[in-house]
């Protein structure tokens, strides 16, 4: 199961019709997902006119999509009012592959997401050191990488999101948080307690997070991530969402 059929199965699921997409890039997941309403939102797309266009071919939802160029921080500031008139059901998380910037995202949503909302975040269980190298960009990852190793980069990069996983556990009881063994691991964020409302916003205890290398992931992997086999799919579906 890859992330695109995941998200689907979670629409499907809830019947939800909002749908938001952080880190939409060329489109890849954002273009294939079929929900009524869909907001995307890159400070770089890489999405051609006759991309889109062909893109209604195979999936006519794709007529009322919202696209906003800006900054993930910058685009929940300017667009609140529109959050929350029509607060997402479902936000999928792909953005800066940084600690800081993906639970930054991850507390942006749930500061809008509707009532009963599922949030999913990629790249959650990188398969291998090189593969979690702390960077900005997949290029500058592996120059970090190739400065201190002599092999080992596989080309492929998760970036340090991992660590938002564990931070979510130890500080927001009031979540539900495990991580899909698939597709470079599939966050699953949903609030267990709708009624203790609260506002996220990033608190000052994350560097001893920001700070933990990838011994700590790999020692302990299921437990650091509440990891779950795609055959526990249905039981976290009827848990968490």
């Amino acid at each position: 199961m890859n992330r695109i059929e995941l998200i689907q199965a979670i629409i499907k699921k809830k019947n939800a019709t909002r749908y938001l997409e952080i880190g939409v890039f060329k489109g890849y997941s954002f273009l294939q997902i079929k929900c009524k309403n869909k907001i995307g939102v890159d400070p770089c797309f890489r999405l051609s006119k006759k991309k889109i266009i062909y893109s209604l071919l195979s999936n006519m939802s794709n007529i009322n999509n919202q696209y906003f160029e800006m900054l993930s921080d910058i685009f929940f500031t300017e667009n609140k009012n529109l959050l929350k008139e029509f607060p997402p059901e479902v936000i999928f998380i792909d953005g800066l592959h940084t600690f800081e910037q993906t639970l930054q995202d991850c507390y942006n949503s749930l500061n809008y997401l509707a009532e009963g909302g599922v949030i999913i975040l990629h790249d959650c269980n990188p398969p291998t050191e090189s593969s979690a190298t702390p960077a900005l960009s997949i290029p500058e990852a592996e120059q970090i990488w190739k400065s201190k190793h002599n092999s080992g980069w596989t080309d492929e990069w998760c970036g340090d999101t991992w660590k938002t996983i564990p931070f979510l556990i130890k500080n927001n009881p009031e979540l539900n948080v495990t991580v899909l063994n698939t597709d470079y691991g599939l966050g699953i964020v949903s609030i267990n307690k709708p009624e203790e409302k609260k506002i996220y916003q990033i608190p000052n205890n994350i560097h001893d997070y920001k700070i933990l290398d990838y011994s700590f992931l790999e020692n302990n992997r299921i437990n650091v991530l509440n990891l779950k086999e795609l055959e526990e799919l249905h039981n976290i579906i009827d848990k968490y969402i």
